[in-house]
């Protein structure tokens, strides 16, 4: 995985998942070079159980959405825009992030991931749109928005724990599913850890539907 091993300065590998035996994984990655190598597999996998991280489920809903709010103050944000309100709301939406939750992975790393990945979204490299709920100028939630094909995906999303259970998050999902829908896409899709409740709540609150759950491994050579 080029861009994993270019951001962590060693190899990075993804792995399918296998149920045969007598293989040494960590011999076959330390051959090619590869310190951390992903397993994503629907199946637990008892021999690996010691690198399991958490889940993962992928939520769906069909668009347009059932608006269950007024997405007030949800605006665009504007792609020379950068904050440190941003920036920390990327890093509390990778609360229950498989990136945060791995010990050998430093905190510091973990935050500069995200800070990338809302630079990035903002930037408009690997979203179209992204949108804030914001209130005297303060940002209070954001949501990132990509597409592929006739699917939207929602990257980012995250409410100030400051401003949590006033209905954002649901304002932010209900303003993303308008610019899906004002795009002519089909669908929308969200992937989120397992661990997170209160993202599946809110999911489950909006109408989507879990369609894939996921075993997430990390396996480190040393």
């Amino acid at each position: 995985m080029e861009w994993d091993s270019d951001f962590f300065s060693f190899g990075v590998a993804k792995l399918k998942p296998t149920s045969e035996g007598g293989f040494d994984i960590k011999k076959a990655l330390q051959q090619r070079s590869i310190k951390l190598a992903y397993i994503e597999s629907h199946q637990l996998l008892p021999q690996l159980e010691n690198f399991l991280i958490g889940g993962k489920v992928k939520y769906s809903a069909t668009l347009p959405l059932k608006k269950n709010s007024i997405c007030k103050d949800i605006v665009s944000i504007s792609p020379s825009e950068s904050s440190e309100e941003l920036e920390s709301l990327a890093i509390q939406s990778g609360q229950f992030s498989r990136f945060n939750r791995d010990p050998n992975i430093a905190r510091e790393k973990f935050e500069e991931l995200y800070r990338c990945w809302i630079t990035r979204s903002i930037r408009r490299e690997i979203a179209f749109e992204n949108l804030a709920s914001k209130s005297d100028d303060k940002i209070r939630g954001m949501i990132t928005l990509a597409k592929h094909g006739d699917r939207g995906r929602i990257g980012l999303i995250a409410v100030d724990h400051k401003y949590r259970g006033h209905g954002i998050g649901k304002m932010l999902i209900e303003g993303a599913a308008q610019k899906f829908t004002e795009e002519n896409l089909k669908y929308v899709d969200v992937y989120t850890q397992c661990e997170n409740v209160g993202a599946c709540k809110l999911y489950n609150s909006c109408g989507f539907k879990v369609i894939e759950k996921y075993y997430i491994y990390h396996i480190w050579v040393n």
